[in-house]
């Protein structure tokens, strides 16, 4: 999808700075707004827990980015969040 290109893109550009990066992610907490904002299909990521998307992440930026130092060095913090259908947006709780 796009919005998995996209995400990608940013990932790689932060984890190729010199500095010390912290990846800050919305953690949804209701499963259902993690279905209605990535779907439920055989290709949408779907994650029971932060650790899963965590190392998914990490996966993803070793293998498919090329990048395994940066995904051992990359810090990943996750805050509580709510998809919010109305506005299309994700708010922190």
């Amino acid at each position: 999808t796009r919005r998995g290109r996209d995400s990608g893109n940013h990932l790689i550009s932060a984890a190729k700075t010199d500095g010390r990066v912290t990846l800050v992610i919305p953690w949804l907490v209701d499963a259902n707004d993690r279905i209605i904002l990535y779907g439920n299909g055989d290709n949408c990521a779907q994650f029971s827990c932060q650790g899963e998307q965590e190392k998914y992440i990490r996966r993803w930026l070793a293998e498919d980015a090329g990048m395994p130092f940066e995904a051992m060095e990359l810090e990943i913090l996750f805050y509580p969040a709510k998809y919010h259908k109305f506005a299309s947006s994700i708010f922190a709780l």
